[in-house]
């Protein structure tokens, strides 16, 4: 993802990556990066949870705003609770 994030910002275009995986993300860093102690597959939250998947992509649209440089990266304090969960 980060490469093609770097693509998309040498046109112009803003972006930020989300990712599961902190040292992915260390190794090769997007221009902004989100970290998310989530599933693989599941960046904006547990199913069902509309709150927190809102709350995750609220605080991507806050680091695209105030990200003062290349590379910046937080990690939000969000935590998987399900151990499985059934469809509804």
């Amino acid at each position: 993802m980060s490469l093609v994030a770097r693509a998309v910002e040498a046109r112009g275009i803003s972006t930020v990556t989300l990712s599961v995986m902190p040292s992915a993300t260390a190794a090769l860093p997007a221009p902004r990066n989100v970290v998310v102690r989530f599933r693989l597959g599941q960046v904006f939250g547990e199913p069902f949870r509309k709150a927190q998947q809102i709350a995750v992509m609220q605080s991507a649209f806050d680091l695209l705003e105030t990200a003062q440089v290349s590379g910046s990266s937080v990690e939000l304090p969000y935590r998987w609770k399900r151990d499985s969960f059934a469809s509804r």
